[in-house]
């Protein structure tokens, strides 16, 4: 079973760019009022994941913009651009 989805996972790696590799590496964060700026990004193939942190203080009272919405509507994004 395991060695289906490294087979999978390989074939996906092997057909990225450079650049789209150097991209998954790439995490940016989100802090509420990015989102065209993230979309863009996983547009360009130039973000691998966002980090749901705004400091190095996650979970406190600052962190209260997040907005589940808007992480669905990015990950749905994500997924169509993708596919």
């Amino acid at each position: 079973m395991l060695s289906e989805y490294y087979d999978k996972a390989k074939s996906i790696v092997s057909r990225l760019t450079l650049d789209e590799k150097v991209g998954q590496m790439h995490q940016c964060y989100y802090y509420g009022d990015n989102i065209e700026d993230i979309k863009k990004a996983i547009k360009e193939k130039k973000i691998g994941s966002i980090i749901l942190a705004s400091s190095q203080f996650a979970g406190n009272d600052a962190q209260a913009n997040l907005n589940v919405d808007d992480i669905n509507e990015i990950q749905k994004f994500a997924i169509e651009q993708n596919n």
